[in-house]
């Protein structure tokens, strides 16, 4: 008979993408019960790698985590925007706005290509670059075609996509956003701001009144265009990484 575990669980669908064993802690802290359930299913389940999100006002859990060999990853902003009202654009006739389609898969992958290096995975460095590249562009691939993400919000230069939005319908009336991003190539025109009016047009008429999105806070321009269209920072917490040699 298998051994329960309440604070631990394996990551299914990472592991089998990265080829490796990854444990996630259920819960948003660390004490003596959580550390010592956590050893034992290292050992039952031969895990690699544990991940833990903690909140960032416990300093104690912090502390514990450091003194038990997790290393700091990531700092996890949560932005929420009400949308109260449709939103003045100014606009432009060089772009359009729509949903993409099977056939933007490509482009869109290929624009996004240098987007997650702000990426916990990318900056713990245990992770292949070619695994992580493949990682959200699988993601893009699955939000166009609404099988992760519902659906995924472009600007479009001409027939181009330049500019991409995923988002995710969590209820009736909230969503929240996956993926972002604009094109190296369009960097500096207001393009964010320019699709998160769109964004915020299009959930407003379907009835929704809450979008969130989640960031990485060392991501400072990302932080910026997200308040810049009205997002107000709800939760902070920090990722902790533990490799098991």
């Amino acid at each position: 008979m298998s051994k329960s575990y309440n604070f631990i669980k394996k990551s299914e669908w990472d592991s089998s993408f990265f080829n490796f064993n990854i444990a996630e802690i259920k819960v948003n802290y660390l004490d003596k019960y959580v550390i010592d359930e956590l050893n034992d299913f290292i050992i039952d389940e031969n895990i690699t790698l544990t991940m833990g999100l903690l909140n960032s006002d416990d300093s104690e859990s912090v502390i514990l985590a450091e003194s038990n060999n997790f290393h700091f990853a990531d700092i996890r902003m949560t932005l929420e925007k009400k949308l109260f009202q449709l939103e003045a654009i100014n606009l432009n006739k060089s772009f359009q706005v729509n949903l993409a389609e099977k056939k933007h898969i490509p482009d869109i992958q290929k624009m996004s290509t240098f987007f997650y290096r702000q990426s916990r995975y990318f900056f713990d460095r245990n992770f292949q670059s070619k695994k992580i590249v493949e990682f959200y562009k699988g993601w893009i691939e699955k939000a166009v075609l609404g099988l992760f993400d519902d659906e995924c919000i472009c600007i479009f230069d001409k027939k181009s996509p330049i500019g991409f939005c995923t988002i995710k319908y969590l209820s009736s009336n909230s969503a929240t956003i996956g993926l972002f991003g604009i094109s190296k190539k369009y960097q500096n025109m207001g393009l964010s701001n320019y699709l998160l009016k769109n964004v915020n047009n299009i959930l407003f008429e379907k009835g929704i009144k809450s979008l969130s999105v989640v960031t990485q806070g060392r991501n400072i321009a990302a932080l910026k265009s997200y308040q810049r269209a009205g997002f107000i920072t709800e939760l902070t917490q920090l990722w902790y990484h533990k490799w098991i040699n």
